[in-house]
């Protein structure tokens, strides 16, 4: 079966074609994990275990079948890169300062993994893969921008995008921590104090031109600013509902 004939369905050969493309990834996979060959393939199951649910998703017209896999391999990769940055076991012998607290090095740890994960779930693939490769490029934004074929602008709204989504989700969780109780007051506390957010949650009610002129910004601004506060509020609820029966 030609790649030119794959269909935009679950059928077997379908998903036979798909999973075969997996295993020409190993070598990809095994170049970004040269420190841990031994979760090589635990990282390609995982990659087949995806393209396995989303493959009713392939659509020939986007893209054929190998640029499909290797995006969800791509992404999967990062994200087991960032974990594992995160979450790897401490050494036997810890190089820390004599009065670091190693209980407080670990519960960091865990901690970054669980905002970590969320704020992957939250962005989607698309620009979690942008952001991983600003944070492994070292921020080199000409080079990122190149590689995603998108503009310097749009690089900063992604940029943008997530630290707000990451200030979100790690505020949910330290309400969580600290057993808050759930108001609406709470809710905005979890939004960024910069950019407005917190001004726009009071006033979701008006209408782009009156939180415009109430803030002393382009309607424009305004009505993006909602949209974004509102976003951001049903992140902040999801976490919180979510931690919450952990």
């Amino acid at each position: 079966m030609s790649w030119g004939t794959v269909e935009n369905n679950t059928t077997g050969p379908v998903i036979d074609d798909l999973l075969f493309i997996v295993d020409d990834l190993r070598g990809y996979v095994a170049h970004h994990l040269p420190s841990h060959p031994g979760d090589i393939e635990a990282v390609l199951q995982e990659v087949r275990e995806t393209v396995w649910r989303k493959a009713d998703t392939y659509d020939p017209d986007l893209g054929n079948p190998s640029r499909f896999v290797f995006g969800i391999t791509r992404n999967i990769v990062h994200r087991y890169q960032c974990r594992h940055t995160s979450t790897d076991e401490l050494p036997d012998e810890l190089p820390a300062p004599p009065d670091e607290d190693i209980l407080a090095g670990l519960v960091h740890r865990f901690d970054l993994h669980r905002w970590i994960s969320l704020v992957a779930d939250f962005v989607g693939v698309e620009e979690w893969e942008i952001i991983t490769d600003l944070a492994f490029e070292s921020g080199n934004t000409q080079t990122i921008a190149a590689r995603h074929d998108i503009t310097p602008r749009r690089l900063r709204t992604v940029r943008d995008h997530v630290s707000h989504v990451t200030y979100t989700v790690r505020a949910a969780l330290a309400a969580i921590d600290l057993d808050l109780p759930r108001t609406g007051s709470l809710l905005i506390n979890c939004l960024p104090p910069a950019g407005g957010f917190r001004e726009a949650a009071e006033h979701l009610d008006d209408s782009g031109a009156e939180l415009a002129e109430r803030l002393g910004i382009h309607p424009g601004s305004a009505r993006s600013r909602i949209a974004i506060t509102k976003r951001l509020l049903t992140i902040a609820q999801i976490v919180l509902d979510r931690q919450a029966i952990l």
